[in-house]
């Protein structure tokens, strides 16, 4: 199963996550939030399906960042597979809900634009305004890539290109 957000959080956060997760369920996103997906988990192996949802599967992954969160092997593990897999294209979300150290090996500020917050309202807003913003770029890229050339959905042509002959 695919996801449009996926939630990495420690269960000390598990609170203002679950209002963040309905929320953005109310904006339309399918989100896996572990509590409210015991189908996908239940009976299989937790490390291949949380590699599958925070490194392949999930459009973007939200790590809710806190002392809690950087204590965990778990959560620690769920941002280095999004880390490794979606980083560095602006796919990974932190929001920084507390004031922790930040280990820089691995979540560096000066890499990353943190967004710090602990409501749940605000957080979802963010959420969802950089995922738009970021669809809206990949939109306008896209159709600049796309004029004048032709469109593989439909096979058609877009724009004509008249060439005329040029004689020497």
């Amino acid at each position: 199963m695919s996801y449009d957000i996926a939630l990495s959080f420690s269960m000390n956060e598990v609170n203002l996550v679950k209002d963040v997760f309905f929320y953005l369920k109310a904006e339309g996103y399918n989100v896996f939030f572990a509590p409210e997906c015991q189908e996908v988990l239940s009976g299989k192996n937790q490390r291949e399906v949380f590699y599958n949802i925070f490194g392949l599967s999930s459009d973007y992954v939200i790590l809710f960042v806190s002392e809690s969160y950087l204590t965990k092997k778990v959560t620690m593990e769920e941002a280095q597979i999004a880390l490794s897999k979606l980083g560095k294209t602006g796919r990974v979300i932190p929001i920084y809900t507390d004031h922790s150290e930040l280990p820089v090996e691995l979540l560096n500020p000066s890499e990353f634009n943190y967004f710090k917050e602990n409501r749940a309202a605000f957080i979802a807003a963010h959420i969802s305004e950089k995922i738009n913003s970021q669809k809206q770029i990949k939109s306008k890229q896209n159709h600049e890539h796309n004029n004048g050339s032709m469109n593989n959905i439909n096979n058609k042509a877009t724009n004509q290109v008249f060439i005329n002959k040029i004689q020497i």
